[in-house]
C-alpha cells in the first residue's frame, strides 16, 4: 500500500494512513500543490461523479414513462388514482434534476481543482461536528478557522477536538486532502 519510506522520514501517522497521504504529499501541500496520490484521488472522485451522472441520466426515462402515461390519462379526462399520484410522480421526477445540478457543480469544482493543482491550508484548533441518527454517526465535518470540510465519520475519530492542526484541502471542492497536528506550545 505504501511505498518504502526514505530513511529520514518517520512512519506515517494513523491520520495520514486514513487519508492515504505520504510525507511526499505533505511536502507538496506545504508548497501549495497537489501530490501525485492526491491528484489520483481527485481524479477518482471526478470519475465517480461522472458515473453517478450517467446513472441518473439513465434513470430519467424510467421515471418519465409513468409520468407521461399519467399526464396523458389526466389530459383525456380519466379520473383515477393516476391523477392523484401525478403530483407525487412530478416530485419524484424532479429529484433527479436536483441531484444532477449538485453533481454537475461537484464535477466542475473537481475539474477546476485538478486543472489548477493548488492546495489551500488552514490551521488552528479543530471543531468536530457530528450528526447522529439512531445512535450512529452518519455525517461528520471538521471546521478550522470557519473552514468546514466534510469528512467520513471514521476519519473524524482521528482528530482530537481543540487540538491544533494544519489541514490541506482542494479550494473549490473542499475535499480534505491532508492534515498534520501542530506542535502545542
Amino acid at each position: 500500500m505504501f511505498r518504502r519510506q526514505r530513511a529520514h522520514q518517520p512512519a506515517p501517522t494513523p491520520l495520514m494512513r486514513h487519508l492515504d497521504v505520504t510525507w511526499d504529499d505533505l511536502r507538496h501541500n506545504r508548497a501549495g500543490r497537489l501530490g501525485k496520490r492526491q491528484q489520483a484521488r481527485l481524479q477518482r472522485a471526478r470519475w465517480t461523479t461522472v458515473g453517478w451522472l450517467i446513472a441518473i441520466y439513465g434513470a430519467m426515462p424510467l421515471l418519465a414513462a409513468p409520468l407521461l402515461e399519467q399526464a396523458v390519462g389526466v389530459a383525456v379526462g380519466a379520473r383515477s388514482l393516476a391523477s392523484v399520484s401525478l403530483p407525487v410522480n412530478l416530485l419524484l421526477f424532479s429529484l433527479p434534476f436536483i441531484a444532477l445540478r449538485a453533481m454537475n457543480r461537484r464535477l466542475q469544482h473537481l475539474a477546476h481543482d485538478l486543472r489548477e493543482g493548488r492546495v489551500e491550508a488552514a490551521e488552528g484548533p479543530v471543531a468536530l461536528d457530528r450528526e447522529q441518527r439512531l445512535g450512529r454517526v452518519y455525517r461528520a465535518a471538521v471546521t478550522i478557522r470557519q473552514t468546514p470540510l466534510a469528512v467520513h465519520p471514521r476519519l473524524a475519530r482521528h482528530f482530537e477536538p481543540e487540538q491544533a492542526y494544519r489541514v490541506y484541502y482542494a479550494p473549490r471542492s473542499r475535499i480534505l486532502l491532508g492534515a498534520e497536528p501542530l506542535a502545542s506550545g
